[in-house]
This record gives structure tokens, sequence and C-alpha cells, in this order.
């Protein structure tokens, strides 16, 4: 299934005006974040901008989560009224950037570093004392790389408790997402 299938799927909904960046333009958002985006979310920066999905994730470690919008490239004029709207987050994960967010605020996150480049994370902003919570949390001897080794599980680390596994790559995470029901939706 396309990328334009599974937003049609899901009933998405374009929040703002939006363009379909250059190559030269994604170029440049490559190099602003140090790192190459998968192929599967360049096809989506390239045709979708800010969405609106309101989807159930498929988050084993976090249950009930789901994804209330996608970012992507407004045009100018709405770029100026809100220039921070798009991958705000950059600061959370020098290897990571948001892609979307909750109506809660908890970014979801695409890794872009080696060990981790393409796969899919919500990041659970109230969910405890994490790697943002101490600036050399590294010297407990853990690294991005040991993220992964706690995926699908409750018992991790306290510096990743707040980072949950959603899917390996974008497309996963597409097909993953399910429409929520109105009861379930949150207020």
């Amino acid at each position: 299934m396309s990328i334009e299938s599974h937003m049609k799927r899901l009933n998405a909904t374009p929040l703002q005006r939006r363009i379909a960046p250059s190559d030269s333009r994604l170029q440049q958002l490559e190099t602003s974040i140090g790192g190459a985006l998968p192929s599967s979310y360049r096809q989506f920066l390239a045709r979708f901008g800010k969405y609106s999905v309101n989807a159930g994730i498929d988050c084993k470690t976090l249950p009930g989560a789901y994804i209330a919008f996608f970012y992507g490239f407004p045009d100018d004029d709405d770029a100026e009224q809100n220039p921070d709207c798009e991958f705000n987050e950059l600061e959370l994960a020098p290897t990571a950037i948001t892609i979307g967010s909750d109506d809660f605020g908890n970014p979801i996150l695409l890794f872009l570093d080696d060990g981790l480049h393409g796969r899919i994370y919500v990041y659970e902003h109230d969910g405890g004392a994490d790697f943002r919570d101490d600036p050399n949390w590294q010297r407990s001897g853990l690294s991005w790389a040991d993220l992964q080794q706690y995926d699908e599980s409750d018992l991790k680390p306290q510096e990743f408790a707040n980072l949950h596994f959603a899917a390996p790559d974008f497309l996963s995470f597409l097909e993953s997402l399910g429409p929520t029901s109105p009861q379930l939706a949150p207020v």
C-alpha cells in the first residue's frame, strides 16, 4: 500500500497550506539535522504537509497512544506565522527529529543515526525521569545503540523509560496506524 493510500485510509486532513519541498529544501533539512532522511519519510514530506490524523499507534509499551498530526513543510506565509511548528524538537535527542505529535504534546520521533536509523518512537514527556534529566546520562554506560534492545520491554533503564517503540520504519508506522473511534479519542 502506498503512502497516499495510507493517508486516505486514515482520513488525514490538511491543517495548513503546504508546499511540496524541492530536493534542495529536503537536502537543506538533512544538512541542518545532520543525517539522511529515510526514503519513505522523504517521500512523505515531498507529498504531505501538516496533516491531522487522529489514529491509534500500535505501541506495546504505551497502550492507548495515538497520533494527532504529522509535521511537514508549511508555505512561506504559514511558516512566518508559526516558524517553530515543524520538526521543533531537535534538542530532544541529537539523533532524532519530531515528525508529529499527539494532543498531549508527546512527540513522535524518527531516529536518524546509524544504529536506529528510521526507527519510530513516541516520547512520553510525563512518563518520569529520562535522558533529558541528566545531560551526562551516557556515563551510565548506555548509548543510543542500546535503546533497541528495550523496544518491547516495560523494564527499561530509567534513562529510556519515556521512549516507546512504535515501528521499525516510517512505512511500517503508517501501516500500523488505525483510526480511533470517536469515543476513545482524547478530549
